[in-house]
């Protein structure tokens, strides 16, 4: 076997100094990394790392997504701006395709994500069609901050309508993502919706 070689040096014309001064950063925030992949609720750049070894979590959203799957859910709508939107939706993207006309077997997916009043009126008329032949709808909420405006106004335009179908147990239908004791955290607390924080 043969070692390949690059040869950077006349071609890129990054100086060694530059290399190995990048290699020390590199270095240096790979420690950083491994010492925070464990603590809770860290506040740093690198607290997604510690999601993939929080097996109670894990556990938890595995839950949630059965009692959520047990509703028989016609309709999910994700409202979210920006990444907290994005992400979800690459994900059902990669798993599904971009164009699959029905997401989550039978489970139509709205996203959201945007103020534009027609393409939200589209989705309000889904929901509503949905709700009144006795079809169940799910919302779910993401905002990193807990106070992005759009995202809380859209989020409640949709609230309302489970509202008014399920006045006793519309919080049985929702689910929020946030930041551990942000303003949303502690009102869907509140509320009673599961919140994932």
């Amino acid at each position: 076997m043969q070692i390949i070689r690059f040869k950077y040096q006349d071609s890129a014309q990054v100086s060694d100094a530059k290399i190995a001064d990048c290699a020390n950063q590199c270095a240096e925030q790979t420690v950083l990394m491994r010492e925070l992949i464990n603590a809770p609720h860290n506040d740093t750049p690198y607290a997604f790392l510690s999601a993939l070894y929080d097996y109670a979590t894990i556990a938890e959203i595995k839950n949630q997504c059965t009692r959520i799957h047990s509703y028989d859910p016609a309709i999910l709508v994700i409202v979210g701006i920006g990444g907290s939107n994005l992400a979800t939706m690459a994900i059902a993207q990669a798993l599904q395709g971009v164009v699959s006309p029905v997401a989550m077997n039978h489970m139509r997916v709205y996203y959201a994500d945007t103020v534009d009043t027609e393409y939200i009126y589209q989705i309000i008329t889904q929901v509503d069609h949905a709700l009144s032949v006795g079809q169940k709808v799910i919302l779910y909420g993401a905002s990193k901050s807990g106070t992005t405006t759009e995202t809380i106004a859209l989020f409640e335009l949709f609230k309302e309508r489970l509202q008014r179908r399920y006045p006793d147990t519309y919080h049985h239908y929702v689910v929020i993502a946030t930041d551990h004791n942000s303003l949303l955290y502690h009102y869907g607390h509140e509320q009673g919706w599961y919140v994932f924080s």
